[in-house]
């Protein structure tokens, strides 16, 4: 038997990209989990989502603080290992690369330091960097992002 949900108190309000909520559970401080007759994702707190690296927050369907519980739900798993150490980072991780590897966005770049994690300009420049690791050769940061083994540079 479900029970009816108070949508006034919900930090979001009535409405998600779904339609209306008929279940709504704060997963972990800040992150709801939250399901409608067709579908679900998760709401992350603007003050929580404002921390989230501007690439992860790029994995939005909407462009803001909702995530698709399909194909985003890796985001919030790579940003906040902490409050959901009940998902696998490391499958996480892998969800995200392929993600970011479809249309242009992640891809092994080269500097001083040694290759890294980063994305690109339309031309093809790099832009940022979004690893922690350097490696010494393209073939280890290529082997680092297809299995996943890489650790997210913090925001700012």
């Amino acid at each position: 038997m479900s029970t009816k949900i108070n949508l006034s108190k919900l930090p979001f309000g009535d409405s998600t990209p779904w339609g209306v909520p008929d279940e709504a559970v704060e997963f972990a401080s800040g992150i709801w989990l939250v399901s409608t007759p067709s579908h679900g994702g998760y709401w992350v707190a603007p003050d929580l989502y404002a921390t989230m690296p501007e690439i992860l927050r790029d994995c939005s369907c909407t462009k803001d603080n909702w995530f698709e519980e399909d194909c985003a739900w890796h985001a919030l798993v790579v940003a906040y290992p902490e409050l959901l150490p009940m998902h696998d980072a490391r499958q996480a991780r892998a969800a995200l690369n392929d993600a970011l590897i479809e249309p242009e966005k992640l891809r092994v770049c080269r500097s001083a330091a040694g290759y890294y994690l980063g994305r690109l300009t339309e031309t093809g420049e790099p832009y940022d960097r979004i690893s922690v690791e350097y490696w010494s050769t393209n073939k280890a940061a290529q082997r680092a992002l297809t299995i996943g083994r890489w650790t997210l540079l913090p925001a700012g």
